[in-house]
């Protein structure tokens, strides 16, 4: 589903989303201070039944108002994280190539991938049952990946043309986070010759960064 939403709607969902939290929360604020000042008013009103009547009715909006703000801040707040890790996972699959810039086209350079995936458990049975692939035991000469994951998140793990291969984690939360490693691989593709970075890509910076990790 999520991919097929183009990665340029993606990102402008991605990078207007801390704004729009911002300004549901101040808007909240404003709203719950304006029925507050209406309430202190409301007490001047000398028929105490038409008093009650009008602040029943300004509390039934408060509330209506109140409860689509939480549902727009929680939509927010779970949808930032997926958003982010499949952008990063969009990134990785996407490579210009091209003698020059008129010739240059959109490439996928992933030979083989695994996730992107909350259950980091199986992402992480399925490398140590395919070590020729994934390699594990090198993996963790440079990295801890059982330390990376031990926060909820999700994982992706590709090999790329070019002796590439890089490992994603996007760490479960409110506010988007993405790791990205990178390594190099041998000519015969066997056995990683070094490690090429590591980036740490936070918003509002674009998480299909995760791609050139590795370059």
């Amino acid at each position: 589903m999520a991919n097929a939403i183009p990665l340029q709607l993606e990102y402008l969902f991605y990078i207007l989303s801390i704004p729009i939290l911002f300004i549901i929360i101040i808007w909240t604020s404003y709203y719950s201070k304006s029925f507050l000042d209406f309430f202190r008013s409301s007490e001047n009103v000398k028929k105490r039944h038409k008093r009650a009547r009008i602040v029943k009715t300004e509390k039934e909006k408060m509330r209506k108002y109140e409860s689509l703000f939480a549902v727009i801040l929680l939509i927010l707040i779970l949808s930032l994280s997926p958003i982010a890790s499949d952008i990063s996972d969009k990134g990785v699959h996407r490579e210009l190539k091209g003698e020059n810039a008129l010739e240059l086209v959109i490439v996928d350079p992933v030979i083989h991938s695994l996730g992107p995936s909350y259950n980091t458990e199986k992402i992480r049975d399925e490398m140590e049952e395919n070590p020729n692939i994934w390699m594990p035991e090198e993996v963790d000469q440079y990295i801890d990946l059982e330390k990376i994951t031990r926060f909820p998140g999700s994982l992706a793990v590709y090999r790329l043309y070019g002796g590439r291969y890089i490992i994603t984690y996007t760490y479960l939360g409110p506010f988007p986070i993405t790791k990205a490693y990178g390594f190099l691989l041998s000519t015969q593709g066997n056995e990683i010759i070094s490690f090429s970075g590591e980036d740490t890509i936070l918003y509002p910076f674009n998480p299909a960064k995760a791609g050139d990790v590795a370059d």
